[in-house]
């Protein structure tokens, strides 16, 4: 896709919108991750990773989401 400046200000409502959540959310640089349960989340279930984080520490927010370990 190439970048056309005519579209650009047909789409800069919903990058503000994006952006405006992604700060609400407190993420603070990409990847930013919500893990969840598919089903029946809480936030006692929930992680929110705000930017870069580690393996082990993305596979822990699994584990807590799916109900293997406490936060």
């Amino acid at each position: 896709m190439k970048f056309d400046a005519k579209t650009a200000p047909d789409v800069q409502g919903t990058l503000d919108g994006i952006n405006t959540l992604a700060q609400q959310l407190g993420f603070s640089g990409t990847p930013a991750l919500v893990v969840l349960p598919s089903a029946g989340a809480s936030a006692d279930n929930v992680t929110v990773i705000p930017g870069y984080t580690s393996a082990e520490a993305l596979q822990q927010a699994i584990s807590h989401a799916a109900g293997d370990t406490k936060k």
